[in-house]
């Protein structure tokens, strides 16, 4: 008995000193990290991937560098309102919460989509029209009258003099090139003998104050340039100075109505067969005409060229042209069809794209075609926020382009755009004063 209370005291014991043991040696309990981001895997929001900042944008408890994205377009799928097909845009027409590549549309709201477009459309080139800037320039100061000028322009009086008074300033016989340095200054008009005066001088704009109209008494319209550079270019042993940026901006009673902002421009000399010939290589302008800014990019690669017209309203493009040409010369003098080896655009009208789906130069060649090579040479698709809902194709049988949609229903296409174009035609007219056919 006495050994075996012995024994268990010796147990007890040794049990009691592997206790102290660790105790005294500091044990404690493994904390776990298994990313080793210095978090503990307990309070770790993404315990497998290391992720220190413990960021957690929608606040579920999940960082974000373990949300899930499945179909990869960089949105997290508790944002992603099209979830499993790529969507980076997000657009979502009908704001209903479901991305437009995962709203699939009926014919009928495709319909109603495409002429809201081109309503839209319509609005942004009568807001050119009509515009601020574009009234003051051919109203006020050219006198447009439906296409009409009469014979004695205020901008004649304004002009008149106005190369004399700036040979004055440079003590030449002819002005070579727009040289700030000669130049600048203020200069204002004087109504009763046409002529312009320097006031103060300036090396780095030019800046003329005159009446907007002959019946306006105050000096209300300024016209300024600046930022100006030019480059010299020999041709045909001939020097031309040909500008690579500048400004040119027009206001009236404080009012910027129009500005010609020319962001870059290069030149390039082509060997001609005749003689030399200078090409534009790259051009990126902006032309301000209130409240409508009209954008100009072009560029030139080998014999490849891109060129695109928008037209932006509020900061946003609303209605956009590009042309993709390849042509086999290098430059547009004596061009054929023959020498346009491809040839896409897409035209853009706010949330709708026209977009030429394969090469189009084929179409330009044939002469005198057929019904069916103009089918087969058509290839033209129509997409609203991206996705296709239409073809433009050619009906031999009718002998009409047609719209074909997405369930092979078809329709006159120029029944369709009637009244767009109308309504375009006749903004036209108005303008002109010419009957168009």
């Amino acid at each position: 008995m006495y050994c075996s209370n012995q024994i268990i005291k010796n147990y007890f014991i040794i049990f009691i000193s592997i206790v102290i043991l660790f105790t005294s040696c500091g044990g404690k309990e493994e904390v776990l990290d298994q990313d080793e981001d210095g978090i503990e895997d307990t309070i770790d929001n993404c315990p497998s991937t290391p992720n220190p900042d413990q960021l957690d944008e929608n606040s579920d408890g999940i960082g974000d560098v373990c949300e899930i994205d499945t179909d990869l377009d960089g949105i997290y799928d508790y944002a992603d309102n099209c979830p499993e097909i790529a969507n980076e845009d997000q657009a979502d027409f009908d704001s209903d919460g479901i991305g437009d590549t995962c709203d699939p549309t009926t014919v009928a709201e495709d319909r109603e989509y495409m002429i809201a477009a081109m309503d839209a459309t319509y609005q942004t080139i009568r807001n050119l029209k009509k515009g601020d800037g574009m009234e003051m320039i051919m109203d006020e100061m050219l006198s447009l009258r439906a296409g009409e000028f009469p014979e004695t322009l205020w901008i004649d009086a304004l002009t008149e003099n106005l190369e004399a008074n700036l040979l004055e300033v440079q003590g030449g016989d002819e002005i070579s090139r727009l040289d700030l340095v000669k130049f600048g200054g203020t200069y204002t008009f004087n109504k009763e003998d046409s002529m312009w005066t320097r006031k103060l001088v300036s090396t780095s704009m030019i800046e003329f104050q005159f009446p907007s109209s002959q019946y306006e008494p105050n000096l209300n319209a300024v016209l300024t340039i600046s930022n100006y550079v030019d480059q010299k270019i020999t041709a045909n042993q001939d020097d031309y100075y040909l500008p690579i940026t500048g400004n040119v901006s027009f206001s009236n009673d404080g009012i910027k109505m129009v500005e010609i902002g020319l962001v870059s421009a290069s030149y390039a000399i082509v060997d001609t067969n005749a003689s030399d010939s200078i090409t534009v290589t790259n051009l990126e302008a902006d032309i301000y005409l209130n409240p409508v800014t009209v954008k100009l990019v072009m560029s030139k690669e080998g014999m490849n060229y891109e060129a695109s017209l928008a037209l932006i309203e509020g900061g946003q493009e609303s209605v956009k042209i590009t042309v993709n040409a390849e042509l086999n010369q290098s430059t547009f003098e004596n061009l054929t069809q023959d020498d346009i080896k491809s040839l896409t655009f897409e035209l853009k009208m706010h949330y709708m794209k026209i977009v030429s789906a394969s090469d189009l130069s084929s179409l330009f060649k044939l002469e005198d075609p057929t019904d069916q090579e103009i089918a087969d040479a058509m290839d033209v698709d129509i997409l609203i926020n991206n996705v296709a809902i239409a073809d433009i194709g050619y009906d031999s049988s009718q002998e009409q382009i047609t719209l074909v949609y997405k369930d092979d229903s078809s329709e006159d296409a120029q029944s369709f755009v009637e009244d767009f174009v109308l309504d375009v035609v006749t903004m036209i007219e108005e303008y002109t004063g010419e009957i168009l056919d």
